[in-house]
């Protein structure tokens, strides 16, 4: 795990999403793992397009927009890659 990310708070997001889910309590460190390096995968991703965005439109700045067209376009190449719609190549 990258000690960068604010692990405590994705591991608190998975716990959340545990509990509110049927008869499901505990996450092994195994999930919270691959949680994480998901999250880190995505969020560079995203990242990535926004600035890539930023700079299309000229600017040096990112702004909300961008962030919003790279999460769109994420949307765009998870269902490419999963035509079921099933989210990504891992389905």
């Amino acid at each position: 795990m990258d000690p960068d990310l604010p692990t405590n708070v994705l591991e608190e997001i998975l716990k959340k999403s545990a509990r509110s889910a049927d008869g499901v309590l505990g996450v092994r460190m195994s999930a919270k793992k691959e949680y994480y390096r998901v999250i880190e995968s995505l969020s560079l991703a995203l990242a990535e397009l926004s600035v890539l965005a930023a700079r299309h439109a000229g600017r040096k700045t990112v702004k909300a927009e961008d962030v919003e067209l790279a999460a769109a376009t994420l949307d765009v190449i998870s269902s490419i890659r999963d035509p079921r719609g099933r989210g990504g190549s891992r389905g």
